[in-house]
C-alpha cells in the first residue's frame, strides 16, 4: 500500500527544520550570550547542523513513515559525473559574474564583519575551513535539496515552487553573513542546485560541487584577505 503523507505533516517538518536552523544562527542573541566566535563555538555550531540533519532523518522515518531522501538517487558513470560537476561549476561561475555585475550596478554591500571574523578563525586553522566546507556540502544538500525542496514540491504540486522557495530559504540561511551580495549569489546557486536535483536526481553530485564551490571561495578569500 502506497504511503500517503499529509500536507500538514510536510509543512510541520519544514517549519520545524527552519526553526532549528534559525536557532543555530541566532542562539547567542536568543540566550543573551556574547557575540564571540571562537574555535569551540564554531565547531559546536557545525555539530548542531548535523543534529538538524538527524532530526530531519527521524522526522521523515518516524512521522512521515518514509525515507529522508524520497527521490531515488540516479547513478551515473564516473565520466558523466565529472562532466556534470564541471557543468554545474561552470554555471555557478556564470552566476557569480552576473552577481558581480549587479553589485557594481546597485552598489550591494560586499563587506561582512562576521565573514571577516570567520576568515580570521580559519587562517591558522585550515583544517577547520576544510571541515566547514565538508559539513556544508553534505548537510546543506541533505536539508535544502534532499528534504525541503522535495517536500515543498509535494506541498504545492509544482516543480518551480519547490525550486524557487527552497533556493530562497537556502539564501536566507546564509544572510547571517550580512550582505545583500551574499544573499543574491547564494539564491542563484540555490536555483541552479535545485533545478539540477529535480532534473538529474543526484544529490551526491551536488554535495561534491557544493564542497568545491565553498573550498575555492574560502581559499580565494583567505588569500585575498592576507
Amino acid at each position: 500500500m502506497k504511503n500517503t503523507v499529509s500536507k500538514t505533516t510536510y509543512l510541520s517538518g519544514i517549519l520545524s527544520i527552519l526553526i532549528l536552523l534559525l536557532v543555530s544562527l541566532f542562539y547567542r542573541r536568543l540566550f543573551g550570550l556574547p557575540a564571540i566566535i571562537n574555535e569551540s563555538i564554531f565547531i559546536w555550531s557545525r555539530i548542531f547542523i548535523w543534529l538538524v540533519v538527524l532530526f530531519a532523518y527521524f522526522y521523515a522515518v518516524k512521522i512521515e513513515k518514509q525515507s529522508l531522501i524520497i527521490w531515488e538517487e540516479k547513478k551515473y558513470s564516473f565520466l558523466k559525473t565529472v562532466v556534470h560537476i564541471l557543468a554545474i561549476y561552470g554555471v555557478v561561475i556564470l552566476a557569480g559574474i552576473v552577481v558581480a555585475i549587479l553589485q557594481k550596478l546597485f552598489k550591494f554591500q560586499t563587506k561582512s564583519a562576521r565573514l571577516e571574523t570567520i576568515l580570521n578563525l580559519f587562517r591558522p586553522r585550515y583544517w577547520l575551513a576544510l571541515l566547514t566546507c565538508l559539513t556544508a556540502g553534505i548537510t546543506e544538500e541533505l536539508i535544502f535539496r534532499g528534504y525541503i525542496q522535495t517536500r515543498l514540491m509535494k506541498l504545492a504540486n509544482n516543480v518551480w515552487f519547490g525550486i524557487i522557495i527552497s533556493a530562497f530559504l537556502f539564501a536566507l540561511f546564509h544572510l547571517s553573513y550580512g550582505t545583500v551580495g551574499e544573499f543574491v549569489g547564494v539564491f542563484f546557486i540555490g536555483i541552479i542546485f535545485a533545478y539540477y536535483y529535480w532534473k538529474y536526481r543526484s544529490l551526491k553530485t551536488l554535495m561534491i560541487v557544493h564542497f568545491i564551490v565553498d573550498t575555492v571561495s574560502i581559499t580565494l578569500q583567505l588569500y585575498h584577505h592576507k
